[in-house]
């Protein structure tokens, strides 16, 4: 990203009739933020946040004595905190650019780089979400044995497992229509993955795909894929997978060759505020600067410019038990 960029051999006026038939940019779908506790920093109050849990009082069973006032308890909490990190990105141009700014070349390049900013965010996301704690594995108890598609039992586990910890649904019961093929969506957790397990969910028996929701006005968006077992399923091409991590399965996924080892993709079951995200107030977390060519020491005729984003951006786990990983195969012809 840090060479410059220019129209190359081609005048400004061929590369403004050229600008119909650029191809649109294959963008991933971005899904995790709209799941995480948002706490926006101030501006010019440092880099460190802190997120404050309270934890639940212990039930009072003793029964209360007459005329006796029983003694009260004091709230205890957990502190999880979190610096705030600066990520940059930049393309240069030259002097052409700044005698032709209005041809759409220029917003091309501020495009790429929004793209490229939004896409980083979306990955420093996903990263922190597959570190958590709590795993399961479609087979096996460990990462390198995994070979074999997800089953719905495993989801209800994990369903059992969250509800145990008092996890909170996301999403509240779609209640079933009278139109055909429709069926009821019950109170759900959220997991995310990538769009490669989207023929293997639908395989599953008790599946529900998007298009037999009772409400189509709840779908959430184009990356909604399905409900199962109390789980709706957000998928994006921007959660990959652990590749050659798992056992060996000429009939899965694999990065070099699955009858060597698959690919392992994980899926990360959410329940509110299990995570948490910062972005910087005031700036808006992130922006796009534009540097017009001029004379400077280094560049005497003014010939290079550039663009740029900054971005302040942190993501945090705050709670373990509102969140699993499910570690997976995929299937490589799927039927």
């Amino acid at each position: 990203m840090n060479e410059y960029v220019h129209f190359g051999d081609i005048s400004p006026r061929t590369a403004y009739k050229a600008w119909g038939k650029l191809l649109t940019r294959l963008n991933p779908t971005l899904i995790t933020e709209r799941f995480a506790q948002t706490k926006p920093m101030p501006k010019g109050t440092g880099k460190t946040v802190v997120f404050r849990r309270y934890i639940k009082l212990a039930i009072s069973e003793a029964p209360a004595q007459e005329g006796v006032t029983p003694p009260g308890q004091k709230p205890t909490y957990v502190d999880v905190s979190c610096t705030l990190e600066q990520y940059i990105g930049w393309i240069g141009i030259t002097d052409v650019i700044q005698d032709t700014h209005e041809d759409p070349i220029l917003n091309e390049f501020s495009g790429l780089l929004e793209d490229q900013m939004r896409e980083t965010r979306e990955t420093l996301n996903i990263t922190r979400l597959k570190g958590g704690t709590g795993v399961y594995y479609a087979n096996g108890a460990a990462r390198a044995s995994v070979n074999t598609v997800v089953s719905r039992g495993v989801f209800r586990k994990v369903v059992r497992d969250m509800r145990s910890n008092d996890c909170k649904f996301y999403t509240r019961v779609l209640a079933g229509t009278a139109g055909y093929g429709t069926n009821p969506i019950g109170a759900s957790f959220i997991g995310l993955g990538h769009t490669d397990l989207g023929p293997d969910l639908a395989n599953q028996s008790g599946y529900t795909e998007v298009k037999d929701y009772p409400n189509q006005k709840a779908v959430m968006g184009d990356s909604e894929h399905g409900h199962n077992a109390n789980i709706r399923f957000m998928l994006t091409s921007m959660f990959d997978a652990w590749a050659d991590a798992g056992a060996a399965d000429a009939t899965m996924i694999g990065t070099t060759d699955p009858a060597v080892a698959v690919d392992v993709y994980p899926i990360i079951v959410l329940s509110p505020d299990a995570w948490g995200t910062v972005p910087l107030r005031g700036a808006n977390s992130g922006r796009i600067m534009v540097v017009n060519p001029k004379p400077a020491h280094g560049d005497p005729a003014g010939q290079r410019g550039t663009l740029a984003w900054k971005m302040w951006h942190e993501a945090v786990i705050l709670d373990d038990t509102r969140m699993n990983r499910v570690e997976t195969a995929a299937t490589l012809n799927p039927s």
